[in-house]
């Protein structure tokens, strides 16, 4: 939405690249439920999910309200290589390695990339992209920890790895594949 004082955008869910110009006479502002963040030129990510959200950035600065409905609520200034996560109604500024940012943005180019991720959080990116999902079974395969680069419509890819790295057993469950010790 553009208006002749703002431009404006929301995001209910999923998660969102922007590259956005620096236009003092018409700042662009984001709504990400109970959050506002305020654009300063730059390029940065939102991820929405039930309950949470990520903001992170990757150049320029962006201002990010911790409470847009609320009057004289307090706010974050982030600069290139934060990011932001929401714990209930805070905001947790965390630093990440520059090289760390550009691998979460791998989905723009239909690949998820994976440095130390445990196999539950992979498992839950694939998610995001495919029909068919992922369930890790137990506790123990959850924890395990993987490096790699896969195709984000590539299931079998991801799943051939985790069983072959791992030692996993693979189940097929209608739409579902279950991996497990």
């Amino acid at each position: 939405y553009v208006s002749p004082d703002r431009r404006l955008a929301s995001i209910q869910k999923g998660e969102a690249y922007f590259q956005i110009a620096h236009d003092p006479e018409h700042p662009f502002v984001v709504s990400a439920g109970d959050h506002r963040i305020t654009v300063l030129g730059t390029k940065f990510t939102v991820h929405r999910e039930a309950g949470k959200l990520e903001v992170a950035l990757l150049e320029g600065r962006i201002w990010l309200d911790e409470n847009a409905n609320e009057r004289g609520g307090h706010g974050l200034l982030l600069t290139p290589g934060d990011k932001v996560v929401s714990q209930g109604s805070k905001l947790v500024k965390l630093e990440e390695p520059p090289d760390a940012l550009q691998n979460e943005l791998g989905w723009r180019s239909g690949m998820l990339i994976f440095k130390y991720a445990t196999l539950a959080n992979a498992a839950a990116e694939f998610n995001r992209y495919n029909r068919e999902k992922l369930v890790v079974a137990d506790a123990a395969a959850a924890k395990l920890k993987i490096i790699g680069s896969f195709p984000t419509n590539d299931l079998n890819m991801f799943v051939r790895a985790s069983k072959q790295l791992f030692g996993l057993n693979v189940e097929h469950r209608g739409n579902q594949i279950v991996l497990s010790r």
